[in-house]
């Protein structure tokens, strides 16, 4: 996705879930069956498309008859929704200001692809804000705004279970792993740092990079 946003294609028949980070089970592994063996000639039809809908590295994911993301949008961070079945965008909340991150990194904006579950959506922006918002209409229900540094994260993406929500943070100092319950009402959340300095030329880019699985 670039700063023009994203051409979305879909085929006739909708698919199953694809709720978080490389599907249900984070394995890159897709339930479906009855799937085409040779692609068309002339490709699949093109049911819809959209575009502007921001600068960034965000991987869809689709619940629920919704497909969600994030970007940046002029000076701002933003979550959005789209319509599963045609395109058209259903709600967008900002997040805070637009974080910048320096070289190599890209500049477009967050590679967070939002993790669904539920009623409830999850996403970490390029700033380390880790934040919980209602699938329904985007309303942030709590946001865990204390990472470990302000240095950009680049593609982590949260992941909900037990009531709990994991995220990997803190580029630059190391993995962190933010935690707390799911509403975060009590202000549970906390860091706990999980690794260092590595012995590639000092980077210490840690679980930063990484997104956890169950």
């Amino acid at each position: 996705m670039g700063s023009a946003g994203w051409i979305v294609l879909m085929p006739c028949l909708y698919a199953d879930d694809w709720p978080q980070w490389q599907g249900p089970d984070r394995n890159a592994m897709s339930k479906e069956t009855g799937l085409l063996k040779e692609w068309p000639k002339e490709g699949l039809p093109l049911a819809w498309k959209t575009a502007g809908l921001g600068g960034g590295y965000s991987g869809p994911s689709i619940a629920a008859g919704r497909i969600f993301g994030m970007s940046h949008r002029g000076d701002e961070e933003v979550v959005w929704a789209l319509s599963e079945k045609d395109g058209k965008e259903l709600w967008a909340s900002p997040l805070g200001p637009a974080g910048v991150q320096g070289p190599p990194q890209g500049k477009e904006g967050p590679g967070c692809t939002p993790t669904a579950d539920g009623e409830r959506l999850y996403v970490l922006g390029v700033r380390g804000d880790l934040a919980s918002l209602q699938v329904e209409d985007g309303k942030v229900l709590w946001r865990y705004d204390a990472p470990a540094n302000r240095m950009g994260i680049n593609c982590s993406t949260p992941i909900h279970r037990d009531g709990f929500v994991f995220a990997a943070s803190a580029y630059g100092a190391g993995g962190g792993l933010p935690t707390g319950d799911s509403t975060c009402a009590t202000r549970t959340c906390y860091f706990a740092m999980t690794s260092g300095p590595s012995d590639a030329g000092g980077c210490s880019c840690g679980f930063s990079w990484s997104s956890p699985r169950r």
